[in-house]
């Protein structure tokens, strides 16, 4: 296996999608979020990501591009209104390179309270928390990053940017505290 460019992995399996082109999804619906990189049935430990919703629209004109786009109808033990094909595009996570050192544009995350509006940038220790909060709105930026493996070749959506706004109840917005940079913790101690 040589190795090649993103651009010739690119034009390999003939993709319309340009190397370092921004894909954005405004009012995004998020599914599966494992910003943790939690072991589970369907991630291995380490493997960050989440499933982006798409409309069939969206999904036929990703899927044209070159992208993996999936769809499927929902398991009929599934407990959902929708009972129309599901069509989802994974992306990807990472805060880290190859030799374990932290990426010179890691993804920017910004976490956003829907009553208080206080903002909380989240890096890679903090993005876990999207995991067990229920998502109210979701922008999303990725491009693609052109793969090579023994098993073949393709192309992943990779972060770029997302800003989430997450519920609150009273208490959040009562005690809520002002803009959190990573690492700040306002005093608060585990």
């Amino acid at each position: 296996m040589a190795n090649k460019t993103q651009q010739q992995i690119r034009d390999e399996i003939g993709a319309h999608i340009e190397v370092g082109e921004v894909f954005t999804i405004q009012g995004a619906r998020i599914l599966w979020p494992n910003f943790s990189g939690a072991a589970d049935k369907y991630n291995s430990e380490g493997d960050r990501n989440f499933n982006l919703h798409l409309t069939k629209e969206q999904a036929d004109e990703l899927a044209a591009a070159g992208w993996n786009v999936k769809c499927k109808f929902p398991r009929p033990e599934e407990s959902t209104e929708e009972q129309e094909e599901r069509c989802v595009l994974k992306v990807t996570l990472k805060f880290r390179d190859r030799q374990g050192e932290l990426k010179k544009n890691p993804p920017q995350i910004t976490m956003i309270g829907n009553r208080s509006r206080n903002r909380t940038m989240l890096g890679e220790d903090l993005a876990g928390l999207i995991d067990a909060s229920e998502i109210v709105e979701a922008d999303v930026s990725w491009v693609p990053y052109f793969w090579e493996s023994a098993s073949g070749i393709g192309v992943a959506a990779y972060l770029r940017k997302l800003y989430v706004v997450v519920q609150e109840d009273e208490l959040d917005e009562k005690w809520g505290t002002p803009q959190l940079q990573e690492g700040e913790s306002h005093g608060v101690t585990q």
